[in-house]
Formats: structure tokens, C-alpha cells, sequence
């Protein structure tokens, strides 16, 4: 006897070896006995669920894992919980979890907030794109072209700043400076040019 079922839909659970269940015959012949629910002990862990007001629903699997879900109005929840991962939809917090054993997912629609978090190694990838994010804070961003548009642009590092191209152009509307607090070189193996409509040297 199933909750809900048809010929190529259903919902199936059946009772463990050993459970209590309730037996209904049919026709009142011993051989066509049909077990129509079990009869959990009242020191049972699945009614540590239960309150005066019945919100909450919860099937409690014999191996741990957990499927709670709470009816309240504006205030619907749902959680999935198994040994080391968790998932949860809040609809009044406005957020949803994904919790494994060494990452999560966080998806804040309350705080417009997306955080995803990883304990060796983050990866994105689309195509031929990526950004690689490790746990020493190397970050790599790689990709055929590479484009940072926006109107003020900020680039400060304690240490070294490289840069290696074939081919560097820096360009400015009105004026390129470049300085250095003790010297400043310029080099090239081949040809040197400095042009302008004035120069100035010294």
C-alpha cells in the first residue's frame, strides 16, 4: 500500500525488518495481509520534530539522513542534511546553503550576496576562460583577451609589479607620468627614442 502511486509514478517507502507496523487484511483472509504504517515508539528521535503548532515535517532515514521541511506562512523553510552535507532553502532569510564537507555555496537574496568558499582550490570556467583561485592566495586569470573597463583603475602591490609582452603601448588622452622615489631606467638593446613637440632633458 503506497501513499501516492500509479503505473510509472509513485512514492515508495517501505518499512525496515523489524519496524512495527500496523496490518490491514483484505477480505479478512490471513494471506492477503497489507501494511498500511508503522508504529514508531514514543522515545522515537523523529518526534523530537513535533510542536504544539505542527509546523514542521520530517522523514528520518535509519543511516542519518534527514528531510525536514517547515509549513509557516512567509516563513517556508526546507533542509536536506546527510553525515557531511547539508543543503537549505529559507524563504524568509531569502537564502539558500550548500554545505559539503570542506566547501560551501551561500546565495543571500536578502543582502544581494553570493558567497562560495573552498578550502584548496576555486575554479570558474567558461569556454576558454578561467579563474583559478588556491589556498596559498595565488590567483590566475586566464583567457584569449582580457578587458578592465571602468573609470578609475587601481594597481598596488607591496613587493614586485612585471609586466611581459611582445608588444607593451601605454596611451594617455592628456598625460602619462612615471616616477621613481630613487631612480628610474630606461633601457633597450636596440634603438631609443624619445619624441615631442618639446623636449625637455635635465
Amino acid at each position: 500500500l503506497l501513499p501516492y502511486g500509479g503505473k510509472s509514478y509513485g512514492f515508495l517507502c517501505r518499512p525496515e525488518i523489524g519496524d512495527q507496523v500496523m496490518v490491514m487484511f483484505s477480505g479478512e483472509h490471513m494471506r492477503r495481509a497489507v501494511a498500511i504504517g508503522c508504529i514508531a515508539p514514543g522515545d522515537a528521535s523523529i518526534w523530537e520534530g513535533c510542536s504544539e503548532k505542527n509546523e514542521q515535517k520530517q522523514w528520518l532515514m535509519k543511516n542519518g539522513m534527514k528531510l525536514s521541511l517547515w509549513d509557516e506562512e512567509n516563513a517556508a523553510k526546507a533542509e536536506i542534511t546527510c553525515q557531511d552535507t547539508a543543503m537549505q532553502l529559507d524563504e524568509k532569510e531569502q537564502q539558500l546553503q550548500l554545505q559539503l564537507k570542506d566547501s560551501s555555496l551561500l546565495l543571500d537574496g536578502k543582502n544581494g550576496c553570493v558567497k562560495l568558499d573552498a578550502e584548496k582550490e576555486l575554479k570558474l570556467v567558461c569556454g576558454e576562460g578561467s579563474i583559478t583561485m588556491k589556498k596559498d592566495g595565488t590567483i590566475c586569470i586566464e583567457g584569449k583577451k582580457l578587458q578592465i573597463k571602468g573609470q578609475a583603475l587601481t594597481s598596488e602591490t607591496t613587493m614586485d609589479t612585471k609586466l611581459s609582452a611582445q608588444k607593451v603601448n601605454l596611451e594617455a588622452k592628456l598625460e602619462v607620468g612615471i616616477k621613481g622615489n630613487s631612480s628610474v631606467k630606461i633601457s633597450a638593446s636596440g634603438i631609443t627614442e624619445v619624441q615631442g613637440g618639446i623636449v625637455k632633458l635635465g
